[in-house]
């Protein structure tokens, strides 16, 4: 399936569980549960990804018939799931220990530590460029599905991503 036929079919579900379809809304979860999970493992602690997700779903059941444009799920959803990471990391403030899955290889290890650091730098920028970069890097949306999910204009998306790639490099040498 193609990206285009994937959000018109992400579009349609949401139109249909805006009406009170139940099962479009198991479909709808169906299909956009990964990219929920994409957003939590970028913000939170592996551990609570499946605690954040299932708290997005149930938000997105209260909430989805205030969604103005069906097509605008994805972002929506993200900047949803952004929130309730920041909510469970208010909540209980933890250091993530590097992962005791089996044995490491140098070149685990390396990719492990890289992670760890682009983590870390994340975590130390300002919440408004961490969120930008996660959006447009991270989970790949257009600056246009950026700019809806900010409610900013397109071209103030492309400034503050410019500003945020600085200082995350900028925290990635000094790291």
């Amino acid at each position: 399936m193609s990206t285009a036929e994937l959000k018109s079919r992400v579009a349609e579900l949401v139109v249909r569980v805006q009406r009170g379809d139940t099962a479009a809304f198991e479909a709808l979860y169906q299909e956009t549960h990964r990219l929920a999970r994409k957003v939590a493992l970028a913000m939170v602690n592996p551990q609570l990804v499946d605690d954040i997700v299932q708290e997005s779903y149930i938000v997105v059941y209260q909430k989805v018939r205030q969604l103005d444009d069906p097509r605008a799920f994805p972002a929506w959803l993200s900047r949803l799931v952004i929130h309730i990471c920041y909510k469970a990391q208010r909540k209980k403030r933890e250091d993530e220990p590097l992962p005791e899955e089996g044995p490491q290889t140098a070149d685990t290890t390396a990719k492990a530590l890289a992670t760890l650091a682009l983590r870390q730098a994340l975590d130390r920028l300002q919440k408004d460029d961490r969120e930008i970069l996660i959006l447009r890097e991270l989970l790949q949306l257009s600056y246009e599905e950026v700019a809806y999910a900010l409610v900013l204009p397109v071209g103030t998306v492309k400034s503050r991503l410019n500003t945020a790639r600085k200082r995350l490099k900028d925290r990635l040498e000094m790291a």
